[in-house]
């Protein structure tokens, strides 16, 4: 798609520009694309990042907020009241 090409293109060497071509061939088969990303503001003390699931041709879109700690991990809905 010409919307990849900017992701695709930007690549250095050839196995970046390969890698990056794979992983969108299977983002554009896959039913459901799960993703990771820190906050956009920064650094958090009770909020480690972002959590987003995006359904088959983005019909429908998913977005909490998830915290590490230790071991375990806690996922939560922005505003969430939590303990």
């Amino acid at each position: 798609m010409n919307a990849d090409s900017a992701l695709v293109s930007r690549n250095a060497c050839r196995l970046e520009k390969e890698n990056a071509a794979f992983v969108m061939t299977l983002a554009h088969q896959a039913t459901n694309v799960t993703s990771l990303r820190m906050l956009d503001t920064g650094l958090a003390k009770d909020v480690s990042g972002v959590l987003r699931i995006t359904g088959a041709g983005g019909g429908w879109e998913r977005e909490v907020l998830y915290h590490i700690k230790d071991s375990s991990v806690e996922v939560f809905n922005r505003g969430q009241m939590r303990s």
